[in-house]
């Protein structure tokens, strides 16, 4: 029997009777230094989904086209996994959702039958997973390489904790349900961060951070939405309501007049960073992303609300790593990096 695990709540974030006053609006450059600009050297067209990054500074993408490219700081392509995987592995299915970087170094790529593969820090394939190993599209491994998975059904949601061989270990099953029809159905960036005690997440419709601790069972929740948020009233129906056009109208809806909770990203030891979307017009058509810090106390440090039209795809090291929409939509993929300003960083020393 798997122990049901307590859902504790805490929220830091109270309403004055007092009206505040409006905060101010900044752009990256308010608290970020630009670095660089890298270009992801590749011979073939590539377009990204995912980024991961090691404390190596290497790059691990994940492309629409069932790419996966293992790139140096440089920009320089290391390895295509895919084409190295068949090789290794003669008739394989490859076709993969997302890769990662595990904790030790290795690389860990969600698939489509075969459920996983394994590949060694240089791209080297490595294994697959056994044949009863699955993963949502909502995950992310921690310390130990234990899997967590974050899996939503239309009676509700759950997150599941599992070994390197898929085997269940845990499970909490007291998820927010408020939205759970647009969980269901609605796929956005990265939502899922671990370290050596918590699992974070964030939920598409809500501007929050959750953060889970399976040994005590805890459950918290931190929210301080930037005053851009604009947050919606309800869930959208279910795809047995309205059926998969309706369904389609009612997400694009959604997007078109609230803000997404787009990504969650480990930007140092013990700083989060939550990134945001709007349709410009949301935001009296300011740029549509938006970027808060937050400790992994569940403390908000930034004293404005940031908007960019830079897409960040990686955090880690200190860094964002970011993308915008190039003129040659052929080209190679470009990176922006930054650095979390000095003077920032002082603030949250203390935690």
């Amino acid at each position: 029997m798997i122990k049901r695990i307590i859902l504790i709540g805490l929220v830091l974030f109270s309403t004055s009777c007092v009206a505040e006053q409006k905060r101010e609006i900044t752009g990256l450059d308010h608290l970020f230094t630009k670095e660089a600009e890298i270009t992801l050297e590749t011979e073939e067209y590539l377009s990204v989904r995912f980024v991961e990054v090691n404390e190596r500074g290497d790059f691990l993408v994940t492309g629409r086209r069932d790419n996966v490219f293992l790139f140096k700081g440089s920009g320089e392509k290391i390895r295509d996994l895919g084409e190295n995987a068949r090789k290794a592995h003669p008739g394989l299915n490859w076709s993969p959702n997302r890769a990662i970087f595990l904790p030790e170094g290795s690389i860990f790529v969600q698939n489509n039958a075969p459920w996983g593969i394994y590949f060694d820090e240089k791209g080297h394939y490595n294994r697959a997973a056994p044949s009863g190993f699955n993963v949502s599209n909502r995950f992310t491994a921690g310390a130990g390489n234990i899997f967590y998975s974050m899996d939503i059904t239309p009676q509700g949601g759950f997150i599941r904790k599992l070994n390197a061989n898929g085997d269940e270990i845990g499970r909490f099953e007291e998820i927010p349900d408020s939205f759970i029809n647009l969980m269901q159905r609605y796929r956005v960036g990265n939502q899922f961060v671990a370290d050596d005690q918590y699992l974070f997440f964030t939920m598409a419709a809500e501007p929050a951070l959750f953060r889970l601790d399976f040994q005590e069972g805890e459950l918290n929740r931190y929210e301080q939405p930037p005053e851009y948020v604009k947050r919606a009233g309800g869930d959208i129906s279910s795809l047995q309501q309205v059926g998969p056009s309706g369904l389609a109208e009612e997400i694009s809806n959604f997007t078109d007049n609230y803000t997404v909770s787009y990504s969650l990203h480990r930007f140092t030891d013990q700083l989060l960073l939550i990134q945001y979307q709007n349709r410009r017009d949301v935001v009296d058509g300011k740029p549509g992303f938006g970027i808060q810090l937050v400790t992994k106390h569940g403390k908000f440090p930034m004293e404005t609300d940031l908007l960019t039209d830079e897409w960040v795809v990686a955090a880690a090291n200190g860094k964002i790593y970011t993308m915008t929409q190039q003129d040659d939509a052929n080209a190679p993929p470009k990176l922006n990096v930054y650095r979390l300003k000095d003077l920032f960083m002082d603030k949250y020393e203390d935690e």
